[in-house]
Protein backbone atom coordinates (compact mmCIF):
# COMPACT_ATOMS: atom_id res chain seq x y z
CA UNK A 1 0.00 0.00 0.00
CA UNK A 2 2.45 2.27 0.54
CA UNK A 3 4.49 1.89 -1.77
CA UNK A 4 1.23 2.63 -4.19
CA UNK A 5 1.01 5.68 -2.60
CA UNK A 6 4.51 7.06 -3.33
CA UNK A 7 4.14 5.64 -7.26
CA UNK A 8 1.11 8.30 -6.69
CA UNK A 9 3.54 10.55 -5.36
CA UNK A 10 3.64 12.80 -8.80
CA UNK A 11 -0.11 13.27 -8.91
CA UNK A 12 0.06 14.35 -5.63
CA UNK A 13 2.92 16.40 -5.21
CA UNK A 14 0.98 18.46 -8.53
CA UNK A 15 -1.95 19.45 -5.98
CA UNK A 16 0.37 20.44 -2.69
CA UNK A 17 2.65 22.53 -5.11
CA UNK A 18 -1.26 23.74 -6.76
CA UNK A 19 -2.04 24.61 -3.37
CA UNK A 20 -1.28 28.03 -2.91
CA UNK A 21 -1.76 28.40 1.38
CA UNK A 22 -3.50 31.34 2.91
CA UNK A 23 -5.85 33.73 0.21
CA UNK A 24 -6.45 37.33 1.13
CA UNK A 25 -9.86 37.79 1.93
CA UNK A 26 -10.76 33.92 3.43
CA UNK A 27 -11.80 32.82 6.65
CA UNK A 28 -9.27 31.63 8.61
CA UNK A 29 -10.62 28.12 10.76
CA UNK A 30 -9.37 27.90 13.97
CA UNK A 31 -9.01 24.26 14.07
CA UNK A 32 -7.90 23.64 17.79
CA UNK A 33 -5.32 21.84 17.05
CA UNK A 34 -4.76 21.22 20.50
CA UNK A 35 -7.93 19.54 21.18
CA UNK A 36 -7.68 17.11 18.44
CA UNK A 37 -4.05 15.79 20.06
CA UNK A 38 -5.41 15.94 22.83
CA UNK A 39 -8.87 13.68 22.32
CA UNK A 40 -6.30 11.39 20.39
CA UNK A 41 -3.86 11.00 23.19
CA UNK A 42 -7.16 10.32 25.61
CA UNK A 43 -8.85 7.88 23.09
CA UNK A 44 -5.81 5.93 22.61
CA UNK A 45 -2.49 6.49 23.33
CA UNK A 46 -2.32 7.48 27.22
CA UNK A 47 -1.87 5.12 29.54
CA UNK A 48 -4.82 5.23 30.65
CA UNK A 49 -6.69 5.43 27.12
CA UNK A 50 -10.56 5.07 26.55
CA UNK A 51 -10.21 2.57 23.94
CA UNK A 52 -6.84 1.08 24.99
CA UNK A 53 -8.31 -2.66 24.16
CA UNK A 54 -9.37 -1.76 21.18
CA UNK A 55 -6.27 0.06 19.64
CA UNK A 56 -4.96 -3.11 17.52
CA UNK A 57 -8.88 -3.71 15.60
CA UNK A 58 -9.05 0.30 15.14
CA UNK A 59 -5.49 1.18 14.12
CA UNK A 60 -5.35 -2.83 12.51
CA UNK A 61 -1.47 -2.80 13.93
CA UNK A 62 -0.30 -3.20 17.73
CA UNK A 63 0.57 -0.31 19.92
CA UNK A 64 4.07 -1.22 19.71
CA UNK A 65 4.30 -1.22 15.97
CA UNK A 66 2.61 2.07 16.15
CA UNK A 67 5.07 3.50 18.19
CA UNK A 68 8.11 1.50 16.14
CA UNK A 69 6.99 3.29 12.93
CA UNK A 70 6.50 6.78 14.76
CA UNK A 71 9.23 7.37 16.40
CA UNK A 72 10.93 5.92 13.20
CA UNK A 73 9.06 8.47 11.22
CA UNK A 74 10.24 10.89 13.58
CA UNK A 75 13.77 10.48 13.24
CA UNK A 76 14.08 10.64 9.88
CA UNK A 77 12.00 13.49 8.74
CA UNK A 78 10.97 16.57 11.71
CA UNK A 79 7.93 17.46 9.59
CA UNK A 80 6.38 14.65 12.33
CA UNK A 81 7.80 16.59 15.53
CA UNK A 82 5.44 19.24 16.81
CA UNK A 83 6.30 22.93 16.41
CA UNK A 84 5.14 26.54 16.71
CA UNK A 85 4.69 28.65 13.26
CA UNK A 86 5.70 32.10 12.68
CA UNK A 87 2.25 33.77 14.37
CA UNK A 88 3.70 30.80 17.67
CA UNK A 89 0.30 29.07 17.13
CA UNK A 90 1.63 25.35 18.04
CA UNK A 91 1.16 23.16 15.17
CA UNK A 92 -0.35 19.72 14.83
CA UNK A 93 1.81 16.62 16.52
CA UNK A 94 3.58 13.80 15.16
CA UNK A 95 1.12 11.62 16.42
CA UNK A 96 -2.04 13.19 14.78
CA UNK A 97 -0.02 13.51 11.25
CA UNK A 98 0.77 9.84 11.51
CA UNK A 99 -2.24 9.00 12.35
CA UNK A 100 -3.73 10.41 9.57
CA UNK A 101 -1.53 8.65 7.46
CA UNK A 102 -1.85 5.75 8.95
CA UNK A 103 -5.45 5.65 8.86
CA UNK A 104 -5.90 6.24 5.43
CA UNK A 105 -3.51 3.87 4.52
CA UNK A 106 -5.42 0.98 6.30
CA UNK A 107 -8.73 1.88 6.00
CA UNK A 108 -8.32 4.15 2.49
CA UNK A 109 -10.16 6.83 3.30
CA UNK A 110 -10.12 10.19 1.40
CA UNK A 111 -8.13 12.73 3.19
CA UNK A 112 -10.75 15.08 4.35
CA UNK A 113 -12.43 12.39 6.16
CA UNK A 114 -10.47 13.17 9.53
CA UNK A 115 -10.91 17.24 10.09
CA UNK A 116 -13.90 16.49 12.65
CA UNK A 117 -11.39 13.74 14.43
CA UNK A 118 -7.78 14.71 14.41
CA UNK A 119 -8.54 18.83 13.43
CA UNK A 120 -6.55 18.75 10.23
CA UNK A 121 -7.24 19.67 6.73
CA UNK A 122 -7.30 17.83 3.85
CA UNK A 123 -3.93 19.19 2.65
CA UNK A 124 -2.04 18.63 5.16
CA UNK A 125 -3.36 15.06 5.32
CA UNK A 126 -2.71 14.48 1.62
CA UNK A 127 0.91 15.71 2.84
CA UNK A 128 1.65 13.72 6.13
CA UNK A 129 0.40 10.33 4.35
CA UNK A 130 2.97 11.51 1.37
CA UNK A 131 5.71 12.56 4.34
CA UNK A 132 4.98 8.95 6.12
CA UNK A 133 5.13 6.75 3.27
CA UNK A 134 8.48 8.32 1.92
CA UNK A 135 9.95 7.87 5.71
CA UNK A 136 8.65 4.28 5.97
CA UNK A 137 10.38 2.96 2.97
CA UNK A 138 13.59 5.18 3.82
CA UNK A 139 13.66 3.78 7.49
CA UNK A 140 12.33 0.38 7.44
CA UNK A 141 13.00 -0.22 3.32
CA UNK A 142 16.43 -2.34 3.97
Amino acid sequence: MILAVLEDTERVEEHVLNFKGSIKGHRVLNRNRVCGHLTLMADYLSLDALFSDHFRRHFRMRKTVFDHLYHGVGSYDDYFILKKDTMGTIGLSGYQKCTAALRMLSYGTAADSWDEYLRMSESTCVDAMVRFATAVVEVFGP
